[in-house]
């Protein structure tokens, strides 16, 4: 049988008896990984020269899992700051490039962040040289900065991914300079999009490292940028970002304003972050358990058709207890 174009066996029983032929151990079973990452090196970089002749998005992702299961640490690192697999893998299953890297980082002693230490040394020229100067107009003439968005280049589009990168294995002080620098080049090309994005994930940076001034200065950037060119997913997350950092009394708005663009948009995950938010005001801080239930179960839908499996786990607890002081609260005024 076929399976996502992959042939399959359709008996569970026949792919038992196979694992046991062929990887009965732990050794075997590292052995068959090795074999496969180098049957997918072979087909798409025959040369071995790392062009990726003949590559394909199943390969660029094969390559890295099966190199990473054999336990082949420093070739593992090697194929994880190519550009061309960082690319795929990040159009393609974004979440699994920070698991690989952590993996690495357990078992083979190898660090991101040493690994992309030549790349960081740029980033941060890039952004010294920047501060350098006084105007946009001559970050985009200063012969300095176009040097070193050239020397950059392969990697130019995959700033922010990278910043995304340390952010999820908590360089966040990393994480922001990637941020920034992909920042900058948006605003040399004046590229609204990723200007705005990049706003939003430096406030995120700004917001893990405890800078909530700057955090809050950085979403409201953001924001403002967002309404002006109408991009209405980009506003909705800066708005349920902004209110998190906040006075309580703000909150509500800005949750009830990302609600209504996630409705009107049919941006059913969105909506039920925004809900769930909401959702946590009324119960931590209004007591109003019953329309906190409303909006929970709400957004459970949603999360469960997205497989957001934490984020079901959390609103189901919440859930929970609601409906566990709602009770409480029944039982007191039965007593009185």
């Amino acid at each position: 049988m076929y399976r996502n174009d992959l042939v399959c066996f359709y008996h569970a029983e026949f792919a038992a008896s196979v694992q046991d032929l062929y990887i009965s151990d732990v050794d075997s079973l590292v052995a068959r990984h090795g074999e496969l990452a180098d049957f997918f090196r072979k087909r798409m970089d025959p040369d071995n020269d790392g062009t990726w002749r003949h590559a394909f998005d199943r390969g660029m992702n094969q390559l890295p899992y099966h190199s990473v299961m054999a336990c082949r640490w420093k070739s593992s690192a090697t194929l994880l700051i190519d550009p061309s697999i960082i690319s795929v893998l990040t159009r393609t299953n974004p979440a699994v490039l920070a698991g690989y890297w952590q993996r690495l980082k357990q078992f083979g002693n190898i660090s991101a962040r040493i690994s992309f230490e030549p790349l960081s040394v740029e980033v941060g020229r890039l952004l010294v040289t920047v501060r350098k100067l006084q105007t946009l107009q001559e970050c985009r003439q200063y012969p300095e900065i176009l040097k070193i968005i050239t020397e950059i280049s392969p990697y130019r589009d995959q700033l922010g991914t990278l910043g995304d990168l340390f952010y999820q294995i908590k360089e966040y002080s990393l994480g922001l300079c990637y941020y920034n620098a992909a920042n900058v080049i948006a605003q040399i090309e004046n590229d609204d999009k990723q200007i705005g994005s990049t706003f939003l994930m430096m406030g995120l940076g700004a917001y893990n490292l405890g800078q909530m001034k700057n955090a809050i200065s950085l979403y409201a950037t953001a924001e403002r940028v967002a309404r002006n060119i109408k991009d209405f997913n980009l506003l909705q997350t800066v708005l349920i970002n902004k209110a998190l950092i906040v006075e309580i009394s703000m909150r509500k708005s800005l949750y009830r304003e990302a609600e209504e663009i996630c409705r009107s948009q049919r941006n059913d995950l969105g909506l039920a972050y925004a809900l769930f938010n909401q959702a946590g005001l009324l119960f931590k801080v209004e007591k109003r358990y019953r329309e906190a239930i409303s909006m929970l179960k709400e957004c459970k839908v949603h999360f469960e058709r997205y497989q957001e499996s934490d984020m079901v786990e959390k609103t189901s607890e919440l859930l929970d207890l609601a409906l566990i002081l709602i009770s409480a609260r029944g039982e007191e005024k039965s007593t009185l």
